[in-house]
């Protein structure tokens, strides 16, 4: 097992998967708290704000979660071109990729990556 999950029975990226699934789109913030309470709960040391945004990058790099362009998990828009101007501070809100829900880069994105 990789990631901060591996105590639990599964991986960083297998945890992570499973909450975007469950809740649908969210922000990187959210995610992070999910699964930092979801760990520490099971008595596991959760990952830092730091190393968790390290390895969404990677998810992201490896196109396993996507931009939820539709507004985010709380949103009834449809599109993004009735949302204000965007700002520096804007959250985004990601989703899992539907053609990659099954990949195995989730147990290991280090290693589908090539690092």
């Amino acid at each position: 097992m990789k990631g901060f999950a591996a105590a639990l029975g599964q991986g960083t990226g297998y945890q992570i998967r499973d909450y975007l699934l469950r809740v649908g789109s969210d922000n990187q913030m959210n995610i992070w708290r999910a699964i930092k309470l979801e760990t520490e709960a099971q008595d596991n040391k959760a990952p830092s704000w730091s190393s968790f945004q390290n390895f969404f990058r990677l998810l992201k790099r490896a196109n396993l979660v996507i931009e939820d362009t539709t507004g985010g998990r709380n949103s009834t828009a449809t599109d993004t071109s009735s949302r204000e101007v965007s700002t520096a501070f804007e959250k985004k809100y990601y989703k899992v990729n539907p053609a990659n829900v099954s990949s195995t880069a989730w147990y290991n994105v280090y290693a589908f990556l090539g690092y």
